[in-house]
């Protein structure tokens, strides 16, 4: 659902969330084609990403509850593509969207919505070592190509991360965070060599870190946006 409407628009804890955002929509993570037919990923961030608001404070209205408005006006418009050319059409997405949120304000008392996703992203190395957005692992280089990229050169290597993005009842983009999970590929035998999809978004430490990093500074941004 993000996926498709940003592609159309081109586009420490706290105790009280403040700002007047007390209660929070959210959605299903949006995942990488190549997860699309492994349910657990997405259900893992879902439970993650809705436990640690709770935790700052806020309530969580569930994702079934936005999907579904999402999917009934999409179908009372007849979808969003232009029957003809299959082209997608930006102004119904953006009515769909702001739809959606006019809604969930009216029937829910919602105050934002929170939309999150994960990427494939080109992590950083200096070395064997690979950090980006606040996460670090190894490499898994031994000898071969490992021995010339990874001694002085640097480059980068295939990653996952995860996204998340606030939005206030009018549209207003309020927060954006993003945490590093795990590396998508490892150095093997002198190349670089992607990691099944199956063993990857299982490390339930390194998917909690993920969010972690990437929903943490939000009550703290939360209170430092100066008021209406």
């Amino acid at each position: 659902m993000r996926a498709t409407w940003l592609l159309a628009l081109g586009i420490a804890f706290a105790i009280a969330p403040i700002q007047g955002v007390k209660t929070i929509a959210v959605s299903s993570v949006e995942i990488p084609r190549e997860f699309r037919r492994l349910p657990r990923p997405r259900a893992r961030f879902d439970s993650l990403i809705s436990s640690t608001l709770r935790t700052k404070g806020f309530a969580v209205v569930p994702r079934e509850v936005s999907e579904s408005i999402w999917l009934r006006l999409r179908d009372s418009i007849g979808g969003y593509y232009d029957t003809y050319t299959g082209k997608l059409i930006k102004a119904k997405v953006e009515a769909v969207h702001m739809g959606m949120l006019r809604e969930l304000h009216a029937r829910y008392a919602v105050d934002a919505w929170l939309h999150s996703w994960i990427d494939v992203v080109s992590a950083p190395f200096t070395g064997g070592k690979v950090k980006w957005h606040g996460a670090e692992q190894e490499s898994g280089a031994r000898g071969g190509l490992g021995g010339v990229l990874f001694g002085t050169k640097k480059g980068s290597i295939r990653a996952l991360s995860l996204y998340v993005a606030l939005e206030d009842t009018v549209g207003t983009e309020l927060y954006e965070g993003v945490g590093g999970i795990e590396l998508g590929s490892q150095i093997d035998g002198g190349r670089f060599v992607d990691i099944t999809p199956g063993l990857l978004l299982v490390d339930e430490a390194r998917n909690a870190t993920a969010v972690h990093l990437a929903l943490d500074p939000l009550p703290t941004r939360l209170t430092s946006r100066p008021g209406p």
